[in-house]
């Protein structure tokens, strides 16, 4: 099974739905998580249905900021989805899996005290997984994983998930977008791997969680979005 992470910073970006259509096409993802999407849930609707995906489980931004959405396929066996201010949760059965797992995509506050709260949230509800931030509360984040027996999934790909964009010396890059796991899910996932892939719609990078890689990989012919929004066409992974 292959999932899409990411802050995509606004759906409404002339270059989100392009970059979602690109790794559709090329990885074939079965669950879309998006947060920062910035819009009700009749334009995340019009998403699923350019990407043919079936469902979808939307949190609606307040006043046009934050909002997240889970998008999956029909063949994708997600038995029950909760949803909080900060958290979209998804119980998986089947799949490449033993038995069910909890898919739990994070969208952690600016604000380091309403984080704080979140990691403590999390720690209590005793459900595994997500996308986290971190600075200021790295404290509190370890303590988030340590607590819960929490691992890092790793990645593939350049060291970074965010960017400022800006040029020389002031340009910064930190891994701020993680994905974490648990022993019993690292039992079942043994060779689960998580790729970072830049993108031109977000400062954030989508990350590529791949449950069983090499399972079900096919080659497509894609296109690979240029910073005017055009393609190039022609190649393949």
């Amino acid at each position: 099974m292959r999932i899409v992470v990411w802050n995509c910073q606004g759906v409404g970006s002339p270059l989100t739905v392009p970059q979602l259509r690109e790794v559709n096409n090329l990885s074939s993802p079965s669950i879309f998580f998006l947060s920062e999407t910035k819009n009700r849930k009749s334009v995340i609707d019009r998403i699923a249905r350019r990407l043919r995906l079936d469902n979808n489980v939307t949190v609606e931004a307040m006043n046009r900021a934050g909002g997240m959405a889970l998008l999956w396929t029909k063949d994708t066996q997600i038995v029950e989805v909760t949803t909080t201010a900060f958290t979209i949760e998804a119980k998986i059965e089947g799949n490449d899996s033993q038995g069910a797992w909890w898919f739990i995509g994070v969208y952690a506050s600016c604000e380091q005290r309403i984080r704080k709260e979140q990691w403590r949230v999390l720690t209590d509800r005793k459900k595994w997984g997500g996308v986290f931030r971190e600075e200021r509360s790295l404290r509190d984040f370890r303590h988030f994983i340590e607590m819960n027996r929490l691992v890092d999934i790793g990645f593939e790909g350049h060291p970074w998930t965010w960017s400022n964009h800006w040029d020389n010396e002031g340009e910064v890059r930190q891994r701020l977008d993680r994905a974490l796991g648990s022993m019993d899910w690292f039992h079942d996932f043994e060779s689960a791997k998580c790729q970072h892939i830049e993108t031109l719609a977000s400062d954030h990078s989508m990350l590529l969680l791949d449950t069983n890689p090499g399972i079900g990989k096919k080659k497509k012919r894609g296109s690979t979005l240029t910073r005017d929004g055009s393609k190039k066409r022609g190649f393949s992974r």
